[in-house]
């Protein structure tokens, strides 16, 4: 729930030429009032009480930058300005540049050492940082001086109740909102002290009167929505539920997707399309994507589900889903007319109490994972004929969880008295387990081997009974028709198990509840649960086969191990794939649909503009992704044609003996065709022929083949001496909307890791209609003469030589966007760079930094931060071991594998930035080495400062691990996805 911090005091107006705009401002007339102060500021430049009032009237018509000015102008012109040492504070806090608010607190108090705002504003500060003593002492001292302070009454309480210490923080907030009753933070907060105590009625009073306060307090509706639903009032309930997503919410830990299409409001959903995106946790997504039959059942046409990679083996089992994609993917998602979160979808199914959809099982254990684990289980001693139960357990939730002191068990200690119940097989579920386990009582370890969710179905549909705490495990144990005994917490119990009760509405008839009694106590319901399971022991289990289900339409495959060396070794078949790969992927738009008809070794997708959907197609299963279709004997399957796009597919074809047929088909749905040719190595050379790389034809047959079935040769490309790539457009005339030139210069787009994801970021958000060209700024590469648009850089540094006379001129020239920040700044020819900047159009400058050193007081420019952290997703890292990241892994060409690697581990050290930034939002402590700008060198880039600053507010030493701030990192993304949204609207606009 909210702390609160005072919002700054309004300026005083002591001089009486300030009078007139202190009341402009008072009236709420900010403009009006900016504008009189710059007259008194004209006249009157050190006076420091202008500038004061000039800083609150700017940061109220959302002029941050100029208000940071103005404040900082004030304390230049009089040092002890409290006043204005305290509203940059304040400013820095909304900002949350932590360390920044400190000092200027610390300031003010220094100044002002009864200011009790000032102390209970830092305390705020360091509450946030994580300094919780140090936060209580400063908000206790500022009690002892204005002992009525609802501020600081609520914020020790917020301290206190994410201490679990209810008892003081329900006292406190009752003095909170007896002393400010339209305090809506310390209502709200004063509810859920009351619900932790299961005071239902009065938390809801509470509630109800935040709202009545500030309508639009999220976290007053959230706390709402959990205490109705908790009831089973759902038609109420679901309403308020939305609020979890509300950018005003304490702790949002669901950020919508930034998609081109709109979110569903319970539109007529008669012959559309719609896209579930995943939230919240594993077991979310587990419970709710049972609506997807009841979104077919509207009428959708395509109904896709975005979900954690971990998560697809399991839901790729699920009736009703079209298409799967991996929330971890870096390509771009076809749009869709609709996408909706998956616990939005029963507002607008109206689901209620008695009408929850529970057939079960809806989920299902993959055959393939089925049969492995029972070979695994048989091993560990666990036969299938064996008459002893078998009984999966799992002790802990995810850590991460707000709750997970209550809801999890200290450790697998607390399940002695079950070791007792007679002839039991137990077998762990718990993944991340580092202790040991009980020596009195064998215990079969299968959570550290478990890799995904399809193996927990396998394991699981093959026990009798499963128990846990309140985690995915339970979800999926009652999604897969099995049995498990649920031990929940007294304090916040999850709303989707009611307040009362041993039955679930969402399980019926496999979902047993233990309930806590006392807070913290979990003897008495592990007691009654193990007296339950000896009786359970002593009669044999009678078992049925595990309920499998075959995948319907793509068939997959394992992607088998993601051990990064293996597929490091597949990536380096052959330079020659990998140069055809390249050449073949500049041809190809960006945001086309590709089906990879045989492509080696993934060089293609490796390569491909931002925001193509990659789909693989071959005999055998490359990956998880890959339709099998041997395309000698039938062609592609219709659902791989399928789009709407002007430019919707093109094939790389390979290993084709007769492609007559398959041409046809592409030709006939109106599918450009890219396809590769080798020809015979008569030079006694390499042996292509015996690698399968031949195409039994010859030259002259491709052509004849292609426009017998309907196309016409575009372009001819030679790779090298034998191989060459044809360009075939059906022969009916296409007309795209292709009007304007775009040319951009960069470092480098193909070397490594950051450099091509800036890459395909920039390919994506350019307009569809844009002609794109690349050119490298070393050696500089003129671009085309009818070029509309120039663009420097792809959000990453540049070097200061690459600034030269030769590139001053073509900016002159052509209008000019920059999306660039800076490194190794005392090497800069300065004088160059301001040059530059004064040609821009505009500057999206990389870091803050950026702007304070270079673009102070120039209107043409703006923060953009790392635009690359867009690529990667927030997820939960689960390797302990260290990832060491160098220039080896960052320069590999499957982007998505890369990430994927770096976000399984929780302990990283890079020395390369960008793999950095991707760890920080997935890993749980991390270090660095600062970039050398050569072996030896003590010039470092100061790249790594620049980004933690302003990620975190501060920087981090060298070579010492740091635990990840992840609410900072989600905000950083978030503020970055906000920006590239503006960057792409420019761009739209400035290309008509």
């Amino acid at each position: 729930m909210k702390k609160r911090r005072d919002a700054h005091p309004k300026p005083q107006s002591a001089p009486p030429e300030l009078a007139q705009a202190a009341k402009l401002y008072g009236q709420g007339r900010h403009r009006e009032a900016l504008a009189q102060v710059e007259k008194i500021l004209a006249r009157q430049a050190d006076n420091a009480q202008a500038w004061n009032l000039a800083g609150a009237a700017a940061l109220a018509l959302g002029a941050v930058e100029d208000a940071t000015l103005f404040w900082k102008s004030a304390i230049e012109r009089q040092p002890n300005y409290a006043e204005a040492h305290y509203n940059l504070g304040v400013l820095h806090y909304q900002q949350q540049r932590w360390e920044e608010a400190e000092r200027a607190f610390r300031h003010t108090l220094k100044l002002q050492p009864g200011n009790a705002q000032a102390q209970n504003n830092l305390g705020a500060v360091l509450q946030s940082c994580g300094h919780i003593d140090e936060a209580e002492t400063l908000y206790r001292e500022a009690l002892t001086k204005t002992p009525g302070n609802a501020d600081a009454l609520n914020n020790l309480a917020v301290l206190l109740l994410d201490r679990q210490d209810n008892a003081e923080a329900e006292q406190l907030l009752r003095r909170a909102v007896s002393s400010q009753p339209r305090h809506a933070s310390a209502l709200a907060n004063l509810g859920r002290s009351l619900a932790r105590r299961q005071a239902n009625d009065e938390a809801e009073k509470f509630y109800r009167r935040a709202l009545e306060t500030d309508p639009q307090h999220a976290d007053a509706q959230w706390c709402l929505s959990l205490l109705l639903l908790g009831r089973g009032d759902y038609a109420a309930g679901w309403p308020l539920y939305e609020a979890r997503y509300a950018a005003g919410k304490t702790h949002r830990n669901v950020i919508p997707p930034r998609l081109n299409f709109p979110q569903w409001r319970g539109e007529d959903l008669q012959g559309r399309s719609i896209l579930i995106w995943y939230e919240q946790g594993y077991g979310d997504m587990i419970q709710f994507c049972r609506l997807a039959r009841a979104l077919k059942a509207r009428g959708v046409t395509e109904l896709g589900l975005v979900c954690q990679r971990p998560l697809i083996p399991l839901l790729e089992t699920l009736d009703g889903i079209d298409t799967l994609y991996p929330a971890e993917t870096t390509q771009r998602i076809p749009d869709h007319d609709f996408w909706s979160f998956p616990l939005s979808l029963p507002l607008h199914l109206k689901l209620e109490a008695d009408r929850i959809p529970a057939e079960l099982p809806y989920l299902f254990p993959r055959q393939d994972r089925l049969q492995a684990w029972q070979v695994r289980l048989q091993a560990g001693g666990v036969e299938a004929a064996d008459a002893t139960l078998r009984v999966g357990l799992a002790w802990q939730g995810n850590p991460g969880h707000r709750n997970d002191v209550n809801r999890s068990l200290p450790g697998i200690e607390s399940l002695a008295p079950l070791w007792q119940g007679g002839k039991i097989h137990f077998v762990s579920l718990q993944i991340g387990h580092t202790g040991g386990f009980p020596a009195n009582q064998p215990l079969l370890d299968l959570g550290s081997e478990i890799r995904d969710f399809g193996d927990s179905a396998a394991i699981i549909s093959q026990l009798d009974l499963v128990i846990c705490v309140d985690t995915a495990i339970a979800h999926l144990t009652g999604a897969l028709g099995k049995p498990c005994w649920l031990l929940l917490p007294y304090l916040e119990t999850d709303w989707r198990w009611l307040q009362s009760g041993d039955e679930s509405p969402w399980y019926p008839g496999v979902m047993h509840l233990y309930r806590q009694t006392t807070p913290g106590d979990w003897g008495g319901p592990i007691m009654a649960l193990a007296q339950e399971l000896a009786r359970l022991a002593a009669a044999p289990p009678r078992r049925t086969a595990a309920s499998t289900q075959t995948v319907s339409g793509i068939q997959t495959a394992d992607s088998g191990p993601t051990d990064l060396l293996r597929w490091q070794d597949e990536q380096g078949l052959d330079p020659a794939w990998a140069a055809r790969s390249r050449m073949a992927a500049d041809l190809i738009p960006a945001g086309a649909r590709v089906l990879d008809l045989g492509c080696g070794a993934m060089h293609l997708e490796a390569s491909l503009p931002w925001g193509c959907e990659y789909q693989p197609l071959d005999v055998v299963a490359r990956d998880a992704r890959t339709l099998v279709c041997d395309l000698n004997q039938q062609t592609p399957p219709e659902s791989a044609l399928r789009s709407a796009d002007f430019v919707t597919m093109m094939g790389v074809l390979e290993y084709l003996q007769a492609p007559d047929a398959l041409m046809k088909t592409l030709a006939a749905a109106g599918k450009p065709l890219l396809c590769s040719y080798c020809a015979s190595d008569q030079t006694g050379g390499l042996d292509r022929p015996a690698l399968g790389w031949v195409n039994a034809f010859s030259h002259n047959e491709l052509i004849r083949c292609a426009e017998s079935a309907g196309y016409a040769l575009q372009h001819k490309l030679d790779v090298d001496g034998l191989q060459s790539l044809y360009l075939f457009h059906p022969a009916s005339p296409m007309v795209a909307p292709q009007t304007r030139r775009v040319h951009v210069l960069s470092f480098q787009r193909s070397n490594n890791f950051g450099d091509r994801l800036g890459y395909h970021l920039l390919n994506q958000i350019l307009p569809s209609h844009a002609i794109v060209s690349w050119g490298d700024l070393r050696p500089l590469q003129a671009p085309p003469d009818d070029c509309d648009l120039l663009i420097l850089g792809i959000g990453n540094s540049l070097f200061g030589d690459l600034l030269n006379e030769d590139l001053l001129a073509l900016v002159e020239r052509i209008p000019t966007i920059g999306i660039f920040g800076t490194q190794y700044r005392q090497a800069w020819p300065a004088q160059h760079l301001h040059a530059l900047l004064d040609r821009l159009l505009y500057w999206h400058a990389r870091y803050e930094e950026d702007l304070l050193i270079y673009g102070r007081g120039r209107q043409n420019t703006s923060h953009l931060g790392d635009w690359l952290i867009d690529a990667f997703p927030l997820a939960k890292a689960a390797m302990d071991k260290t990832l060491v990241i160098n220039a080896e892994l960052a320069a590999e060409p499957a982007l998505d594998r890369v990430i994927q690697h770096i976000q399984a581990h929780r302990q990283v050290y890079s020395t390369r930035l960008h793999p950095l930034l991707c760890a920080l939002t997935s890993a749980e402590v991390v270090a660095y080495k600062e970039q050398r700008e050569y072996s030896g060198s003590d010039q470092v880039s100061g790249k790594f400062r620049s980004l933690l600053i302003d990620v975190f507010g501060r920087s981090y030493a060298e070579d010492q691990q740091w635990t990840v701030e992840r609410d900072a990192v989600a905000r950083y993304k978030q503020q970055v996805a906000s920006r590239i949204s503006a960057l792409q609207r420019q761009l739209q606009q400035q290309l008509g």
